[in-house]
């Protein structure tokens, strides 16, 4: 196989390039000529079998885009059930709703077993393991505070993520070894008890008979689409696999997914925690699911129940700050009736600074309070235990930033020398404002989440050309914070800066707010990455599709087309084509690979066409070749799209051929 010099490659992308502006039909013999150009041979001759996707025509913006089938939007409200289920670092919740009643809309479950605070939409995302037998554990408000509960196994379904400076290191190797069962096992016990729970408080609160012929519909809130990605699996009898999760506008049915989309697609997820999410889910038995990214569940929920304030062409700011991570997404508003429509303006962004955080950085206070011979033993304490609720119920929540503020911290038991300096008198720590007890432990987290918003916002006006930003919703459990609110209104005072009534509850109730028809749509997202393909390996010049910031349509799909060549007396193994798709995070798309600071492969694809009948391809007979012997010899020309469908979350890959799917492809993503 030949390869062109550097000048002359450049010479025939810089055609591909101008072939991108004709109509699809006109450069499809153009396309064979590049491709033969490209491989050093004529048009008609036989091509490599080794022939791959980065020998392809790209054609970028081609008028190759359709849009899905189906919609939200136009969805037919049969009988269903919609359970949305927000699994949290530190509390989680479930959402319900029966879209066929008049007047439909989200409800939270709100009793909890073991809950000392009545009714609440969130419970403690706890889990504690009988020390002989794993198979036996309390959850939630039931764990025993004094016992080793598993705190924040969210954050562990993904090892990768970094903590913040200021928090003491993980070590993440030693974290795994300490717990009873694998990460993915633990999500999966908690999450069946919580479903479990919450179907009985669904089923108490429905007339009798009501649930009978129900369709249960199980909507996720996953990570935003700024982590990594995972390889597919395959759906077995009466499963949800992650391999066959699909975003809005297409469901997952149990059995064969076959008959509803055609050949099994393979997908890209948010993360690998949103894949380990998927897969404790389906141990879980929660089935058929959709996921949805929490900030863009958030933004639906928050915007609809502040729709009398919410006119076409705002722009909002969404942070959801939660116990483990805080996510901000930007949306402008399209249209409000009768459907409300919005479509990200630019990437989403975020960081593991959340308020377990605080949490932490109380625990670091309370110790330097006592001898360090004397910690262990106050760590175990019960007064530590009251200490730590007093934090989370009343410090956390209440905490505003008055300088008359001040908070009570008992430690009867254990006992403390007076320090009336320090606000130690009679076992007795007054954390007061005035000598930074509770702002110095606010302060670190709170500064890392103004600052992601300031870049959120300036962004947004650079990408508006300095268009105003309507407003910045806070959602999730710190999102409550009235400190926080302050100090975001205080850094943005040209900017209203809002928390919806129930914002602890936005990104649940937004969850299976995305599924009811008519309601609220997000119509397109914002790259967050640029996506290509090596044309040359030998000179890795890139063409990319997708670069950061696109606006991808929901409905939308792009198709890069391929053409192989097959000897006519190969068995079907020929028939499996092998390709990558390479992803960077680079500011500029870089022109060749080697330049790349952040690039790297996304995915190895294998398209299988073995089962494709050989009446779809044209046999055509090779001539002119430069290898003698091969003129005359039959081959089978192959030519189909691989198709990208983008979907809440997720990318989708399958393989068309003159409109019709055809075949399979199976993604193994490489990190």
């Amino acid at each position: 196989m030949g390869f062109l010099s550097g000048k002359k490659l450049r010479k025939v992308l810089s055609s591909v390039r101008q072939a991108e502006a004709k109509p699809y039909d006109g450069v499809k013999e153009s396309k064979k000529a590049l491709i033969a150009e490209l491989q050093g041979s004529q048009p008609g001759e036989e091509l490599p079998q080794r022939f791959e996707l980065e020998a392809s025509l790209p054609i970028k913006g081609s008028p190759r885009c359709s849009p899905s089938e189906e919609s939200p939007a136009v969805e037919d409200a049969r009988k269903r059930l919609i359970i949305g289920i927000d699994f949290g670092t530190t509390y989680s919740g479930v959402a319900y709703c029966f879209p066929d009643k008049r007047n439909a809309k989200p409800r939270a479950v709100v009793n909890w077993p073991g809950a000392a605070h009545g009714s609440a939409p969130k419970i403690p995302t706890l889990i504690s393991y009988d020390k002989q037998d794993p198979g036996i554990f309390k959850w939630g408000a039931l764990v025993d505070k004094k016992s080793d509960a598993i705190v924040g196994v969210k954050l562990l379904l993904d090892p990768s993520q970094k903590s913040p400076s200021y928090l003491p290191a993980r070590n993440v190797k030693k974290d795994m070894k300490l717990l009873p069962k694998p990460p993915v096992d633990i999500a999966a016990d908690f999450l069946r008890v919580l479903n479990a729970h919450a179907m009985s408080q669904i089923e108490q609160a429905t007339p009798a008979g009501a649930m009978e012929g129900r369709e249960k519909e199980y909507v996720l809130s996953g990570k935003s689409e700024r982590a990594a990605r995972v390889r597919t699996g395959s759906a077995d009898e009466g499963q949800c696999s992650a391999g066959s999760m699909v975003g809005r506008g297409q469901r997952c049915y149990p059995g064969s997914m076959s008959s509803i989309l055609g050949p099994r697609p393979a997908f890209e997820r948010a993360g690998r925690e949103a894949y380990n999410f998927v897969q404790a889910a389906e141990k879980a038995g929660i089935s058929p699911i959709t996921l949805i990214k929490e900030p863009e569940a958030a933004a639906l929920y928050a915007l609809r129940d502040e729709d009398y304030a919410v006119e076409p062409k705002d722009c909002f700011v969404i942070c959801d700050a939660g116990g483990g991570t805080v996510d901000l997404i930007s949306y402008e508003v399209g249209s409000t009736k009768p459907t409300l429509e919005v479509h990200e303006v630019i990437p989403g962004t975020g960081a593991t600074v959340g308020s377990l955080g605080l949490n932490k950085r109380f625990a670091e206070a309370v110790q330097s309070l006592f001898d360090e011979d004397d910690w262990p033993g106050v760590k175990r304490s019960e007064d530590f235990r009251h200490a730590e609720r007093k934090f989370e119920d009343e410090v956390k929540k209440g905490f505003q930033g008055r300088p008359d503020e001040e908070y009570l911290i008992y430690f009867p038991r254990v006992g403390l020398a007076d320090d009336p300096e320090n606000g130690i008198v009679s076992n007795v720590w007054t954390m007061k404002i005035h000598r930074d007890d509770v702002r110095a432990i606010f302060e670190p987290v709170v500064t890392d989440i103004l600052r992601l918003i300031k870049d959120q916002v300036q962004s947004v006006k650079l990408k508006r050309r300095n268009d105003k930003v309507a407003g910045i919703v806070l959602v999730g459990g710190f999102g409550s914070s009235q400190y926080l609110k302050h100090r975001v209104q205080t850094e943005h005072p040209h900017i209203h800066v809002f928390q919806p009534a129930d914002a602890w509850a936005a990104i649940v109730k937004g969850a299976v707010l995305s599924k009811l028809p008519g309601e609220a749509i997000v119509s397109s997202t914002a790259a967050v990455r640029h996506y290509g393909i090596e044309v040359s390996s030998l000179y890795d010049e890139m063409v990319w599709y997708i670069n950061i910031g696109d606006n991808i349509r929901r409905d939308q799909t792009i198709q890069l087309p391929v053409y192989r060549c097959v000897p006519v007396d190969s068995d079907a193994k020929a028939f499996l084509f092998y390709s990558q798709l390479i992803e960077a995070e680079d500011e500029i798309a870089p022109l060749y690979r080697s330049e790349g600071q952040k690039i790297k492969v996304c995915c190895r694809l294998k398209s299988d066409l073995s089962g494709v009948p050989r009446s779809k391809f044209n046999k055509k007979i090779a001539n002119q070749r430069r290898r003698a012997g091969e003129e005359g010899k039959q081959y089978w020309e192959v030519q189909y799209n691989l198709v990208i469908a983008f979907k809440p979350a997720l990318m989708s890959f399958s393989l068309e051929l003159d409109g019709e799917t055809i075949g399979s492809v199976e993604a193994h993503f490489a990190h």
